[in-house]
């Protein structure tokens, strides 16, 4: 892997060029996330870019997979701008908190969480194709917002407290569960997995 910190760079801010191979990113936070912004730039020229405050993590780079290290006490908010030219997998190992991926002008294949999540917010694109979405735990103020039409399957391993998907609203209910909006099989739609609980989880349009 390489090292990205340049020493022409301010502390904290990360960048990495778009090379003619590259035809597909890979986002990997390698102890999980917290306080960070995802999102999507379709004019920047670089596969990424990084600023962090605070605590600055490792961030390195092989081919086209992104992998970066946060601190294990971190407090401070990191913005991760991705290309919006490239498909992109985000893998999360141990979690996330905090977390905004704003990645409706993206084109994403998966999205991997490995363990809990809290307070999350995902702002997804048109799929072309049918798209995992995993939570390996339990989660808790979750929000996964698609475009109108896309149709999306969740399932949850446990039970659940205060979920809707759409217009299906449940204040409790026991596990497993498995909920549909359109039709689920589609070729181009989302599969919503979370392998614990969930409360205040919606699943919308936008």
């Amino acid at each position: 892997m390489i090292d990205t910190s340049d020493v022409t760079r301010p502390r904290g801010e990360y960048a990495s060029a778009l090379t003619p191979g590259i035809s597909s990113g890979r986002l990997v936070f390698e102890r999980g996330s917290a306080n960070d912004l995802v999102l999507v730039d379709l004019d920047m020229a670089e596969l990424f870019l990084g600023r962090f405050d605070g605590a600055v993590p490792r961030v390195e780079v092989a081919g086209g997979t992104v992998h970066i290290r946060h601190a294990r006490a971190r407090c401070n908010r990191g913005r991760i701008a991705l290309n919006g030219h490239v498909p992109w997998s985000i893998e999360l190992r141990g979690g996330a908190s905090r977390l905004r991926a704003e990645l409706a002008e993206a084109s994403v294949s998966e999205i991997v969480v490995g363990g809990g999540a809290s307070h999350i917010d995902l702002h997804l694109p048109a799929p072309t194709r049918r798209v995992p979405i995993r939570f390996a735990g339990g989660v808790s103020h979750v929000s996964v917002l698609r475009p109108k039409g896309v149709p999306v399957r969740l399932s949850l391993a446990g039970g659940a407290a205060r979920i809707a998907l759409d217009c299906q609203r449940f204040a409790a209910v026991g596990g497993p569960v498995e909920l549909c909006s359109g039709d689920p099989d589609a070729p181009a739609s989302y599969d919503i997995q979370i392998g614990g609980g969930a409360h205040a989880l919606v699943v919308s349009t936008y």
